[in-house]
C-alpha cells in the first residue's frame, strides 16, 4: 500500500508512540507501507521536523530527526512532480502533497487537517484523504482480508506497450517517450533525496530508526490519531 503523508503525521509519530501516526511507521519500517516521496514534499519534512521548537517537543536530538528522516528517505518511492495538477489550495504545501498523492497514484493522503484540502478548484475523484485514525482503521480491515497473490509478468512486454499505446490513441514511440521521460524524472529526483542515506548501510539506517522510535515518548494522542485498540 502506498502512502502520501501530511508532515504532521510524522510530527506525530514523534510525539508519541500511543498514536496511529507511530503506528503507520512501524509498518513503513516493516516495508508493509510505501511512502510517496517528492523533493519538494522531503525538503518540508526536513525543514519542520528539524526546526528547534520542534526537537524540543519531541525530546530528541537533531541527529535523531536525521535518522528518522534517513529511513524515510531510504524506503521511499520517489517521484518528480512538474506542478501540473494545482488545486490551488490556500497553504502551497499542501497542493505538494495532493500533486505528490496523484502523480504517485497514492491509495491515501494521510493527514491531521482534512479540512485543509476542502474547497481545491480542482476535484480528484481517486484522491482519497483520512485521518491517521481512519487510516489504521482501513489499514485492519485490509490485513484481516489479505491473502497473497501470485502474479505472472507476461513475457511479451513489447505486445502489452502497444496494447496501452492503442488505448491511449498515440503511438509505441510516443508511449515510450513519455514512460522513459517519466521514469528519468522520478531516478532524478531519487537521486537528491538518495544523498540523505547513501554514506550508510541498509543496517545501519533501521537500526538507527529503531532507536530513534525507542526514544518516543508515551504521551496521549489527540482524536485524530487514536488507533482504536
Amino acid at each position: 500500500m502506498l502512502l502520501t503523508l501530511d508532515t504532521n503525521v510524522l510530527y506525530q509519530a514523534l510525539m508519541s508512540k500511543k498514536g496511529a501516526s507511530f503506528f503507520i511507521f512501524q509498518q513503513v519500517r516493516a516495508l508493509k507501507i510505501q511512502i510517496a516521496l517528492s523533493v519538494p514534499v522531503f525538503a518540508e519534512y526536513e525543514a519542520v521536523l528539524k526546526r528547534e521548537k520542534s526537537i524540543r517537543d519531541f525530546d530528541l536530538s537533531g541527529g535523531d530527526v536525521d535518522k528518522f528522516l534517513r529511513l524515510i528517505a531510504f524506503v521511499g518511492k520517489k517521484f518528480q512532480t512538474y506542478y501540473l495538477f494545482r488545486p490551488n489550495l490556500p497553504d502551497e504545501n499542501d497542493n505538494m502533497l495532493v500533486e505528490l498523492a496523484i502523480v504517485s497514484q497514492s491509495d491515501y493522503l494521510v493527514t491531521s487537517n482534512l479540512k485543509d484540502f476542502k474547497n481545491a478548484e480542482l476535484i480528484f475523484d481517486d484522491l482519497n484523504i483520512i485521518t491517521p485514525a481512519e487510516f489504521v482503521k482501513v489499514w485492519r480491515k485490509t490485513m484481516a482480508k489479505a491473502s497473497v497473490l501470485t502474479i505472472r509478468v507476461p513475457a511479451e512486454l513489447k505486445h502489452r506497450i502497444a496494447l496501452v499505446a492503442e488505448e491511449q490513441g498515440i503511438s509505441i514511440n510516443q508511449l515510450a517517450m513519455y514512460m522513459f521521460t517519466k521514469e528519468i524524472g522520478n531516478l532524478e529526483a531519487g537521486q537528491q533525496i538518495d544523498n540523505y542515506w547513501k554514506d550508510f548501510s541498509k543496517e545501519q539506517i533501521f537500526s538507527d530508526f529503531d532507536e530513534v522510535m525507542s526514544k518516543v515518548k508515551d504521551r496521549e494522542v489527540p482524536d485524530w490519531d487514536k488507533t482504536g485498540f
